[in-house]
């Protein structure tokens, strides 16, 4: 995005996803795969090692196919040869990711003992049911600043990720 927006491609363009910015290059694709599997296989461990309920560490290991999909299907709309196939599967496993985590929200209340983490999860739920809706009901609202809307559920993600360390 950085480089882009220097470059003066969609310079302050709040409508594309951090996808599409990622996708604007190849290189940046590679290098966010790159990132993403280490991202990934951090987490992994990290998951897996932890003493959570089985329930989460399943929602967590969709939540990480998601994120390693996303990076896998590069979107690259913007690119010289898009490929609508690769395109397709990325907003595929960004779906399946943005319910994943919202799963994860849900699970986070019933089954945490903090009540910090059920905190940060209810009202991360209410900003998921709230993108949930504005996304699949197609509304310019969400679609004109898109990048802040998925930033900040990302942000959430790993928030709640985070919170996994006071149980």
């Amino acid at each position: 995005m950085g480089f882009d927006w220097i470059t003066g491609v969609h310079r302050f363009d709040l409508g594309i996803s951090f996808s599409a910015y990622i996708g604007l290059q190849r290189w940046t694709s590679v290098m966010y795969f790159i990132f993403a599997v280490i991202i990934v296989s951090s987490m992994t461990y990290y998951t897996f090692k932890a003493k959570t309920a089985l329930v989460k560490k399943i929602v967590y290991g969709v939540i990480f196919l998601g994120i390693f999909g996303t990076a896998f299907f590069p979107f690259n709309t913007f690119s010289k040869s898009p490929t609508a196939f690769t395109i397709n599967i990325h907003n595929d496993f960004g779906i399946v990711l943005m319910l994943a985590t919202t799963v994860s929200f849900i699970l986070s209340i019933i089954l945490s003992k903090s009540k910090a983490h059920k905190l940060t999860a209810g009202l991360s739920l209410i900003y998921a049911g709230v993108f949930i809706f504005l996304y699949f009901t197609g509304i310019p609202l969400m679609f004109s600043t898109f990048f802040i809307w998925e930033n900040l559920f990302i942000g959430l993600l790993f928030l709640e990720m985070y919170m996994e360390r006071y149980e």
